[in-house]
């Protein structure tokens, strides 16, 4: 989120900001306040099992229904900070909270959507809300302590099914860096406390409550909690001891299955204005599309099609979210590898087609050789195709980014946005070449709208506009993030990637509709955005 307010809380509270040495955390107690003997299972064999389900990727589902609650903007007050305006105070704001909850002093009110708690038991400030069945996907939460150093005294604590004990009760501290346990630990959670994004399953039968407390001075902060309902309510409950299916799910995180056939190996050099066409015979499922040195292929334009039918049409470095700079790290759909001829990309969506799949490069630039090489398994597959569609907006802007509007059933699966854009106005203590990533993702689904955001880099798993330079995990990654002060306004640029894969697949039955607002409701600070979303139809 904003490095901009931990600054700005510094100087207003004048207080002395605390070492942020990554390096060393302190030692974490992950029984939390109660000394209890933290749960040894979260979740049930069935959330498991989706969170390592990878070649079911391509079928959406219509037995599951995705929903979010966060911070977001209540319009109840910013505190009279600018960078509150404009329908930007996302933090500090809460469904409910205890009488007892520590709540501490921070820069912005504390809001409340309800006076009261409805379960009297429940303690701290309630960060999500849930009723009906089934399961928590994804946690993320930052402070602007967090920010300069490791959280201190604050608590985590999730409730199910109205037991009055807490299900999880552990320091943000502890979840944060993956000391609490190996269900918080990486894959499942980013492991740096600067926030938590943890992606462990936790079932409820009922109701889901997600609290927060013992917060201190400049704990602003800033939340979002997403899972996935049943569409028909069942029992869900989970096992009472650990369960082999956390092995099957960290593997999987940590290498998806790539088939062995190699179904398409081609090195040519494309001259300005030539089109070649390239083919697979199918039935069959690419597993793993690798181009070398993706930055370079700007000029050149792809369209993909699967039995005829079109599904891709960008830039090949689009494809790959390499148009600003190449992309780093290793998340489960995206992968990069450094050579002695440069860097290679590899998508690992998988891509299933059962006539003749075909990519079509015309360059429209200066000759230039392109290899590109595909690999997977050969079989039959089902009816679903991946589709990557791309939007661009150019300044001036006067209204959101589109990132996907689709009609008819299909499944997310991603987003990569590469970003220009540039300060705000004026010369205060609020202003950044980054100024432009306050924006907001707006999703709905099947016109509900379901994820309301609080900021692009939250979007993205990170905070702090990317704070801590290149890093990837296996459901986001960033790189390539940068400020430009060498100029008036300041300017900035960006390249992310957030994956909705396996259980944070997010499927809808006729509509998909996501937006991502700019800067604080501000499109003038945009100067380029492009975006790629993955869908399957």
């Amino acid at each position: 989120m904003r490095r901009l307010l931990a600054t700005l809380a510094c100087v207003l509270l004048v207080m002395s900001c605390r070492d942020s040495d990554p390096a060393a955390p302190p030692a974490a107690d992950a029984s939390g306040d109660a000394g209890r003997e933290p749960v040894v299972e979260l979740a049930d064999e069935a959330a498991l099992s989706e969170l390592s389900a990878w070649r079911a990727m391509p079928e959406p589902r219509r037995d599951r229904v995705y929903r979010q609650q966060s911070s977001v903007d209540r319009g109840k007050g910013g505190g009279g900070l600018r960078i509150f305006e404009r329908g930007n105070k996302d933090l500090n704001n809460w469904i409910c909270a205890a009488p007892d909850a520590e709540l501490g002093k921070g820069l912005a009110p504390h809001a409340f959507d309800q006076p009261t708690c409805a379960e009297p038991w429940v303690k701290g400030a309630v960060a999500a809300r849930f009723t009906g069945s089934g399961t928590m996907v994804r946690f993320w939460m930052t402070t602007l302590a967090m920010r300069l150093s490791p959280a201190d005294d604050e608590v985590l604590r999730v409730y199910v099914d109205d037991e009055r004990e807490p299900l999880v009760e552990a320091k943000v501290s502890a979840i944060a860096d993956g000391s609490a346990g190996e269900m918080f630990a990486p894959p499942f959670g980013a492991g740096t406390f600067r926030w938590v994004s943890w992606r462990y399953p936790v079932v409820f039968g009922s109701k889901l409550i997600v609290t927060i407390d013992q917060l201190g001075i400049l704990d602003n902060v800033y939340h979002q909690t997403d899972v996935v309902l049943d569409a028909t309510p069942r029992l869900r409950k989970r096992a009472s001891a650990r369960l082999a299916g956390r092995d099957a799910a960290n593997a999987a995180l940590l290498a998806p299955p790539v088939g062995t056939d190699a179904l398409l190996d081609e090195r040519r050099t494309i001259a300005n204005g030539e089109t070649v066409t390239l083919g697979i015979d199918g039935p069959a499922t690419i597993d793993a599309l690798t181009v070398e040195r993706p930055e370079r292929l700007g000029n050149v334009e792809a369209v993909v099609s699967w039995g005829g039918v079109e599904a891709m049409k960008l830039p090949l470095s689009d494809l790959f979210a390499a148009s600003l700079s190449p992309p780093t790290g290793t998340s489960l759909p995206l992968v990069t590898t450094v050579g002695g001829d440069g860097g290679q990309a590899t998508l690992r969506l998988p891509m299933p087609f059962a006539g003749r799949a075909t990519i079509r490069l015309t360059n429209g630039g200066d000759p230039i050789e392109v290899a590109i090489t595909a690999r997977g398994t050969r079989g039959a597959v089902g009816a679903t195709r991946l589709h990557a569609i791309r939007e661009q907006t150019l300044a001036p802007a006067t209204g959101d980014h589109p990132l996907v509007h689709v009609t008819g059933p299909g499944r997310w699966v991603g987003a990569c946005a590469m970003l220009e854009g540039h300060a705000m106005s004026g010369s205060d203590i609020s202003v950044e070449g980054l100024n432009f990533l306050e924006g907001d993702e707006k999703v709905s689904l099947d016109g509900v709208l379901a994820l309301p955001g609080t900021g692009t880099e939250d979007y993205f798993d990170s905070a702090f506009y990317f704070l801590g330079g290149d890093r990837a995990t296996p459901f986001a990654g960033w790189w390539g993030v940068n400020e430009d002060r060498s100029k008036t306004p300041w300017s900035g640029r960006a390249t992310a990637c957030r994956w909705h894969v396996l259980n944070d697949a997010i499927d809808f039955a006729a509509k998909l509709d996501a937006d991502l607002e700019i800067g604080p409701g501000d499109p003038t600070l945009l100067d380029r955005y492009r975006t790629v979303a993955f869908v399957y139809r």
